[in-house]
Order: C-alpha cells, then structure tokens, then sequence
C-alpha cells in the first residue's frame, strides 16, 4: 500500500469520528459549535474524494499503458501482414 494512500486512509477516518463525536457531543448539550462538526465531515469526505481521485488515476495509467500496448502489437501484426 502507498504511503500516501494511507496516511489519506487514516486522516479521513479520524476525521470522521471526530465529525460524529463532535455532532453527539451537540446533541447532547454544552457543546463547540455545530458548525465544527459539521467542517469535520466535509474534511473526511474531502479526503475520501481525494483518495479515491488518487486510485483512479493510478488505474487509468494502468489502462493507458495496456491501450498502447495493445495498439503496437495492432502495428506490428499489420507490418507482418503486409509482408506476405
């Protein structure tokens, strides 16, 4: 696993338990804001985002690189045709 790809991992997780934790400390009473719980969520949602952008990317390279692969054997058995 990419280091990276797990601090995101683990930043997004404390970031949702500290979004959940701050909305019961609310419901409860004698609390921060509603408004720091709520900053808390989106943070661990952006992240999420992110990460998940980042795993895309890493297969589209994937599915880049196969693409041009797949058209040079294309090129090559096309050269071997015309040879005959």
């Amino acid at each position: 696993m990419d280091d990276k790809k797990l601090l995101m991992d683990i930043l997004m997780w404390i970031l949702i338990i500290a979004a959940a934790i701050t909305i019961l400390w609310y419901a409860f009473g004698n609390s921060p804001p509603f408004e720091l719980g709520l900053l808390f969520f989106l943070l661990g949602i952006y992240f999420q985002l992110n990460n998940t952008v980042y795993e895309l990317k890493s297969d589209f390279k994937h599915f880049k690189s196969s693409c041009i692969e797949s058209f040079n054997q294309i090129k090559r058995d096309m050269e071997v045709l015309k040879k005959k």
